[in-house]
């Protein structure tokens, strides 16, 4: 018989260790960044990406300092939190400027105007283009 491959080392000597990637923080990040893109286009997904932003820094600062080993994990989470507030504060941006149209404010106009009549409402339709 042949000796074994990998024999049980000598008493005194270890194996080298290899540590986990450990980075709570960064993972929060990571998760809350994700959940505030898909939320960012309906507005709630601030709040995630914002809290994602924070533990992302914080994981990020943890890695620097030695507490944390996985730094990639929490440079995603801070990518993806900070893309979920830039396309938020776009949504926002975009759904001002259209509640403040001329446009908008007359089609308001036209439909309190219109008092629930049908005739109204389907010239207000008509004006305002949602045609059949």
């Amino acid at each position: 018989m042949t000796a074994p491959q990998n024999p049980i080392p000598p008493a005194g000597s270890q194996y080298p260790t290899i540590e986990a990637p450990k980075n709570g923080f960064g993972i929060a990040s990571l998760i809350l960044g994700i959940i505030g893109l898909f939320g960012s286009f309906i507005l709630i997904g601030a709040v995630p990406a914002l809290i994602g932003l924070i533990l992302g820094i914080i994981g990020y600062r943890r890695v620097t300092s030695g507490e944390a080993n996985n730094r990639g994990v929490a440079i995603a989470g801070i990518i993806t939190s900070v893309l979920a507030l830039m396309i938020a504060i776009a949504m926002v941006a975009l759904f001002a400027a259209v509640f403040n149209s001329e446009e908008f404010k007359d089609l308001t106009e036209c439909i309190e105007n219109a008092n629930n009549d049908p005739e109204s409402l389907e010239e207000c339709r008509f004006t305002f283009g949602e045609e059949e």
